[in-house]
């Protein structure tokens, strides 16, 4: 009876704590990017509010609260700032851009400093699970960067159109272009059976996210939302997909449980679905 209770007042706080989620609306008009820490536990955004500021904010999943981490009125004309992604580097430290060059801000200490140059606006920014690493695009071409060394890298793709980026547990980046998901591994070169199998599950494939296996990820397609496993040739709809308002933003907690996403007209609102 004891171990009853406690497996419904288990389900219970998660029930309410997905419920006080979902959705979750910011107080800026538009969230520019969102991401999640690499132990689950927060959520980093950047919103864009209707005076024109910019802001930088840590939600705390499991309570709800947002704090203010970054607020900088930025004129039309600060390109890299307004259109860059977020992202976290480590648990403790967020990564951004600022200026000309991508940043990172300690949540703890509050110190910033300066990782590398940029070449170009920062659209999409990914950073690998062990800190040591970060892929980023513009809006022509994908680069790789090394935080230890500050040195930034082309690599030899083209970003034209990039929808969304993520990293699998090998470090392997993937990514969308148009109705297309393509893998690149460590060395720079393309995985094309990760391309042509996803491509047999879900009618095309926009969005992708990885999951904590190598062969399975999350897909966002024409007909909706899947969970896919290549090995398995299998696909899952999770949800379906709303033709006049899509999905344009995945994002999965580390653990698999919850998947946060965004949808085309909804300017400022992140929903969750319990997986």
């Amino acid at each position: 009876m004891k171990t009853f209770s406690l497996i419904v007042c288990m389900v219970m706080s998660f029930s309410m704590t997905l419920m006080a989620q979902n959705p979750f609306k910011t107080e800026g008009d538009v969230i520019i990017d969102f991401n999640i820490s690499p132990n689950g536990k927060m959520m980093v955004y950047k919103e864009r509010t209707a005076d024109g500021a910019i802001n930088i904010k840590i939600k705390e999943l499991k309570t709800g609260k947002v704090s203010s981490v970054i607020s900088m009125k930025l004129k039309w004309s600060d390109m890299k700032e307004i259109y860059s992604g977020v992202d976290f580097l480590t648990n403790n430290e967020i990564i951004y851009a600022k200026g000309e060059k991508m940043v990172s801000f300690n949540l703890k200490n509050k110190k910033r400093r300066d990782l590398a140059q940029l070449p170009d606006i920062l659209v999409y920014i990914k950073a690998l699970d062990n800190g040591k690493g970060v892929y980023f695009t513009d809006n022509l071409k994908l680069y790789y960067s090394s935080i230890k060394e500050g040195s930034v890298s082309e690599i030899n793709k083209i970003g034209l159109g990039v929808l969304s980026m993520s990293v699998d547990k090998d470090n392997r980046l993937l990514y969308t272009i148009g109705k297309q998901v393509f893998c690149l591994d460590k060395a720079g070169n393309e995985v094309e059976e990760i391309t042509s199998e996803i491509a047999k599950l879900v009618v095309n494939p926009y969005l992708i996210e990885a999951t904590g296996s190598k062969n399975s990820f999350i897909v966002a397609g024409k007909e909706g939302i899947f969970k896919v496993d290549i090995s398995k040739g299998q696909s899952i709809k999770l949800t379906d997909n709303e033709k006049e308002n899509p999905v344009t933003k995945i994002r999965l907690t580390p653990n698999g449980k919850i998947l946060y996403y965004q949808r085309n007209l909804d300017y400022n609102k992140i929903s969750a679905l319990e997986l």
